[in-house]
């Protein structure tokens, strides 16, 4: 476990996200920091979690490897030991218990409280995986990494903006391969995945990561819920899905109108595919529609 090494774990907590008292019973959210471990092990991998571990553990800690591992696990472990920790169960029942002085929070501020921690996890997600890409060399990348078209959040962003959340970008990974899979490849003709990649700045590189990322967004709003995105990201999918509503599900007629939109955008990338396919293939862009002809030839018949 990467906290309560010196068994001062809640310090450590509060210290870290300043969300958890230190004066609080570590060993009440220790199983929550193991499962948080875990969901954060399931979308960076396993081996820097390892490596976080073995290094906290050690006599000479890095606290930046640490720390950058720690913080979206502590934000999870919080964000799910609060939702429980409204009532107490007790051996005669669940209780609810409130010192003088104190209130209990309105349903809305809870929610409120809900969506700011979990927005807290998302940016502390960003910046973990802002620390594993800026060394590629130690940690790697994953398959659906090295085979995407789309190879950095920039290149999503000229398309679908994500307020530059890496997290949002390597969710989205494995969607670009799927569509580049299932749909790029059968009206590529002649043309490779890896002959794109050689000629990123070209027109059909360009339409070809346009229509991927579109086709990629379609089949993440069939699938998933929007509360795995971050607000500010999710909000662009359902117009509904803001104010006082953004825990609200996004309506089937708001979804069919999103899926309409970005199918029509994705119908324009693919046509604009084709007719690159067609200049650089010898097809119609080759074909002479108005052949050549001398302005002095008046030759005509009846």
């Amino acid at each position: 476990m990467l906290f309560d090494k010196f068994g001062n774990g809640s310090n450590e907590l509060y210290e870290l996200t300043g969300l958890f008292y230190s004066s609080n019973n570590f060993n009440t959210i220790a199983a929550e920091i193991s499962a948080a471990t875990d969901t954060v092990a399931s979308i960076v991998g396993r081996d820097i979690i390892t490596a976080a571990e073995d290094s906290y553990d050690s006599a000479s800690p890095d606290m930046k490897l640490v720390d950058a591992v720690r913080l979206p696990i502590a934000c999870l472990a919080i964000r799910n030991w609060a939702k429980q920790n409204l009532i107490s169960h007790e051996d005669t029942g669940r209780k609810m218990k409130v010192e003088e002085g104190e209130k209990m929070p309105f349903e809305w501020m809870i929610d409120r409280d809900d969506r700011e921690l979990q927005e807290k996890y998302y940016r502390a997600l960003d910046g973990l995986w802002r620390y594993i890409d800026s060394d590629k060399d130690t940690w790697g990348t994953s398959l659906a990494e090295n085979e995407s078209l789309i190879q950095t959040v920039d290149e999503l962003e000229k398309v679908f903006p994500i307020d530059g959340s890496l997290y949002t970008f390597h969710l989205l990974l494995p969607l670009f391969v799927e569509v580049q899979r299932t749909k790029l490849e059968r009206f590529l003709r002649a043309v490779s995945l890896s002959e794109i990649r050689s000629n990123p700045d070209s027109a059909l590189a360009y339409n070809a990561r346009r229509y991927v990322i579109l086709e990629a967004l379609a089949l993440a709003v069939r699938r998933w819920s929007l509360s795995v995105f971050p607000m500010m990201v999710a909000r662009r999918f359902a117009p509904s899905y803001q104010g006082n509503n953004e825990f609200s599900k996004a309506t089937l007629q708001e979804i069919k109108w999103y899926l309409e939109n970005i199918a029509d955008d994705a119908s324009v990338a693919k046509e604009d595919i084709q007719s690159c396919l067609g200049e650089n293939e010898g097809g119609w862009g080759k074909v002479k529609l108005i052949p050549d002809n001398d302005p002095r030839n008046k030759f005509f018949s009846c």
